[in-house]
This record gives C-alpha cells, structure tokens and sequence, in this order.
C-alpha cells in the first residue's frame, strides 16, 4: 500500500510541512482573476517511489479535516484546484493509493486563505533593511524610522548613468495583483541632491526627483517629465525593486508600495510592532527531536536532540520541530531562540523558513539559557521578510546536544528579550473574513477596514435570541502561552439595534457582547453583558476555536485580537 504523502505548500514562498513519509507534495498557490475573482491552487509534487503507487487524491473543503471534495488525479505530479471563493479559508490534504486500490491516511493539512483582489495593502520597508552596494551606506539620525536612512554622502560623487551607481536592492512579495505606487520618506535639502533611479523587476529605470525640503518628507516616486506618480503594475509574487544612486547627499529613510492610492503615510509610517512568541515544545516535533524538563527553562520544558544521539550534517533529513504561524503585519523580522550551548560540540542548529534553503544557526556558547539572534554564518543577524499570512518554520537539528527552549519572531529590530520572554507579550490576530462562516453571516468590502473587507450579518436579515441558531463565524488559532487572555474587535455599531454579538470559546457558554456605539470602525473589548467587564478567557498552551455568532443583524467586524497583554490597547 502507498505511503501517507507529506503535504507542503506555497503562498507567494514555500510553507514546509516535513512529516517522514518519503513522498513530499508541494502545494503552489496562485491567484487570478477570472469569472468574478475565482481563485486557483495549483499543485505540484515529486513522485512516489513504490513500485505498486497507482495514483493520488486530493481532498479539500472549508473546514479542517472534514473535506467535502476529492479529486483522483491519476498518476500526474501536479494539478490545478479552479473556481476557489475569495475570502474563505480552505483546507487541503492529499492521499496515494496503489494498484489494488489501497488508500494511504491523510497527509497532514495545508490552509489556504486566498486574498480579496480588491483587498488594500500596505508593504513596508526599511531602506536600511535592503542588500546595500557602496557608495550607497547607512547613516544615523534619531528621527530617522529605527533611527537610520540610506545615502551615498556628500561629496562621493554623482552617477549619470544607472546601472552602475552603489544601489540597495529589495526582495519583497505582493499578495494580490494589482496597481501600485511607491513612496520614499526622504530628506533632499537643495536642487543637487534630490534625485534618485529607480527600477521594479529589472525594467528600465525611471528618474525619480524627490521633494526639496529641510525635513523628512514623504514623496510618491514619479518619472521626470514622463509620470508623476508612476504606477507599476505587479503580478502576485515576489518582485525586486532597486535604489540606486544619481546625486549624492539624497537620503532615504523607509519605503511603501501600497494599491492604495488615496493612501498619503505620515510621521515615520505606519509601525506595529509585532511579538510572535513560540513555545519550542509546542511544535510538531519529529524524532530523535524530543521534549525534556528543566525548572529554568519557559513552562519548564525545551527540545533537544540527546547528546549521544549523533549529529546531522545533512539539513532536511534529521529529526526538526515544526511551527505554523500568522505575521499580523508584514516586513522584516528577525528571529530569536533561548538556547544552551555549553560547547563547541553542541551549539548548532539548522533553520528554515517557508521552504526556503536552511541557514546554519551557530548559537551562543553559554552555561545557561541565553536569548540568541538567528545567523547564518555569513549574515548576522539574519532578516526574513514575511507577508502578512501564515508562514511556518523548521528548526532542524545539526550538533547533538543543543538545547532550545523559546521562539521570538519581531519586526522590533531594537527589542531584546530578557528571562524567559515576555509572558505578556503574546498577539493572536485574526481577519474577521478568515474565519470559516455559517450564513447568513458574510462577507463585506469597506476601503476603510483591515483588508478591505469585514462581516457582518446583514440588516434586515433579522437578530438571532437564542445562542448555537445563528450565522457564525469560526476561527481556529494556536495559544504559544497560557494565561489569561482578553478579546478585542474592531467593530462599527452604529445603534443600539446593531451592536452585539454572542460569543462562545472551545464551545463553552456564550455570552454577549455590548459593543460600543459609533459611527466609524473602533477597536473594543468583549464584554460579558451585566457579568464581566472585560470578559477573562483563562486559555491553555495549544489549539483553541472561537465563535461569533450573530445577534442583532447589522453588527459589524473587522479584526479580532487575543492577547495576554492585559494593558495592550490597539
């Protein structure tokens, strides 16, 4: 009988899913537009290797592992999943069966939540962040974003021909095709150091001539005397974009494409810090990758691989734990383990993020837990630029002996983390359209929510008295931390015929929520209506479902944060 496939996927990058089963999918999603936005996954894999293997299957629905669609795709390596709806969340798992018609188990699952085409983005970048070719260097100034810019320095000369100037270059995804503009908060003091060229995906490069001004200032990017603004039009996927010098002394603090055009950023940009805390135990761990005990380690527990066990010097085929996670906003992180490492002999891990080639993370040699950045040898620390989606990352063993206690993902270049972490510290943010929904709650675009879209059950359509009847929303999320826990939403209840909700956590009681009164989108705490104000969810470490149920008809919901944070006010 066939083997169990090993499902991976990609959305815009590769998401490593590494069970040990030897047949591996590769799950390639793309969107496009076609027939009212239809979205399509393409899939692709490499064969199995066993003589009997007949074929594949593959199964998907909208809710996690009850699929209510499977396709035999014959003997193929890749197949094509059309006519996917926008906005909601599917699930996908593959099976292989041989020539008696034997089925193997499920492979492990892959979620998929194709973005709205008319979705608003914002995609951030630090100008410092980007791979930098001298003359083109970083400078320090206090009100600088992260307290830098880019420049090449008076007086190194100017560059007339692009192409062979010092340059920073940016390697960035875009979730949804579409138009954008790009804008550079720059610093351009006279009429001899306020232009620099430009280039998306290696096209030819346009004259950008930036605001004079003695301030920081931000400039959408124009072409002298062709365009102002430029638009560029940009496939969903990875895109290159570069910076290159023409006159000296033009400084570039931070960058942003957005489709978004009536956007105008101010200040240093729009800047949420995001924590993304990881217990290391709590990952899919594969073996000889195992838990131990330690009362100075967070929750009293890390994984290594025993000393003794033997080392691993080929990345992919030793024993890994695995995390999937959500990034809440996108941009560049760097990633942080609490480690121990006591000798050279066991002070090295390997590390992969999406699928991408793995990194050697030599760690810090200490007696005790010390929080350590992630490097690559060469590049330290390393920076990974994540959309704002669901990415997972392996850690992988190398050196026996290797102890790994906590994860921190942060787009907070200047944080460090001290102890054991910040017990505190944990966002759990959920789009209120990612959820899985039972009618008549829906979907609804507004330019002015998260993403461009919320749900609500529509008005007219009637409340709900009785909790369990109602249209729904669902959403399943991992708890790194237990504690407890508050719940916001972004919501827009314009009355007091159109402003509650019930909610109900792990399928426990409802309750309801009053939201607050008002006549554009405000972030508010769930209540529990003449019990609790705010309403505590004392969570556990592990998988958690939360349901918004419909009420009163005409409540709306953006977005959705559980936090730990009990002072977080977003």
């Amino acid at each position: 009988m066939s083997s169990t496939p090993i499902l991976q996927s990609q959305f815009l990058r590769y998401f490593v899913f590494g069970f040990a089963f030897p047949l591996a999918f590769l799950l390639m999603f793309t969107l496009f537009a076609q027939n009212g936005y239809s979205a399509q996954v393409t899939l692709a894999w490499s064969p199995n290797t066993e003589s009997d293997l007949a074929g594949y299957k593959i199964h998907y629905g909208t809710t996690s592992r009850a699929y209510s669609s499977h396709i035999d795709v014959g003997n193929r390596t890749s197949y094509t999943v059309s006519n996917l709806q926008d906005g909601r969340v599917y699930y996908f798992a593959a099976t292989a069966y041989d020539t008696a018609r034997n089925e193997s188990g499920f492979s492990s699952e892959v979620r998929y939540n194709p973005p709205s085409p008319s979705a608003k983005f914002k995609i951030w970048l630090e100008a410092e962040r980007g791979f930098l070719q001298a003359p083109m260097k970083t400078a320090s100034d206090g009100i600088a974003s992260l307290g830098q810019y880019i420049w090449v320095p008076d007086g190194s000369g100017n560059n007339s021909n692009p192409g062979y100037g010092g340059y920073a270059e940016y390697v960035f995804d875009v979730p949804v095709a579409g138009q954008y503009v790009l804008w550079g908060r720059v610093l351009s003091n006279n009429g001899s150091n306020d232009s620099l060229f430009v280039s998306m995906d290696e096209a030819s490069y346009m004259l950008w001539t930036t605001q004079i001004t003695t301030t920081w200032t931000w400039d959408r990017a124009n072409n002298w005397a062709v365009a102002d603004p430029v638009y560029f039009n940009l496939a969903q996927g990875t895109h290159t974009l570069l910076i290159e010098q023409r006159e000296d002394g033009t400084k570039l603090d931070r960058l942003l494409l957005t489709n978004d055009l009536t956007y105008v950023p101010q200040g240093t940009g729009d800047i949420e810090r995001a924590k993304i805390w990881l217990e290391a135990e709590r990952g899919f761990l594969q073996a000889p990758m195992k838990t131990a005990s330690d009362s100075g380690a967070s929750s009293g527990q890390y994984i290594w691989v025993p000393e003794g066990s033997g080392n691993n010097s080929n990345p992919g085929y030793g024993g890994y734990a695995e995390y999937v996670f959500d990034v809440p906003v996108a941009g560049q992180y760097v990633l942080w383990g609490r480690v121990l490492s006591n000798s050279g002999s066991n002070d090295s891990l390997f590390v992969s993020m999406d699928d991408a080639n793995y990194m050697l993370w030599a760690t810090q040699i200490s007696t005790i837990w010390t929080w350590d950045r992630v490097n690559n040898g060469v590049v330290d620390p390393v920076y990974f630029n994540l959309a704002a989606d669901i990415h997972t990352l392996l850690v992988d063993q190398r050196e026996d002996g290797t102890k790994l206690d906590r994860l921190l993902l942060t787009n907070d270049m200047n944080y460090v983390p001290q102890g054991v972490g910040d017990p505190g510290g944990t966002k759990i943010w959920l789009e209120g359209e990612g959820g899985t929904l039972k009618a008549p709650m829906r979907t609804a675009s507004d330019s002015g929510a998260s993403s461009g879209q919320y749900i609500w059950v529509p008005e007219g359509s009637g409340s709900n008295s009785n909790p369990g009847y109602g249209g729904y929303a669902e959403y399943s999320f991992d708890v790194p931390v237990a504690g407890q826990y508050v719940l916001w939403g972004r919501v827009l209840s314009n009355s007091g015929s159109n402003d509650s909700f019930f909610v109900s956590l792990d399928n426990s009681g409802y309750l309801i929520w009053d939201t607050l009164i008002s006549g554009s989108w405000v972030w508010d705490r769930a209540i529990n209506r003449d019990v609790a104000d705010p309403a505590y969810f004392n969570l556990t470490a592990g998988t958690h479902t939360l349901r918004i149920e419909q009420r009163e008809d005409g409540a709306k919901v953006d977005r959705l944060l559980l936090t730990n944070d009990l002072s977080y006010v977003p």
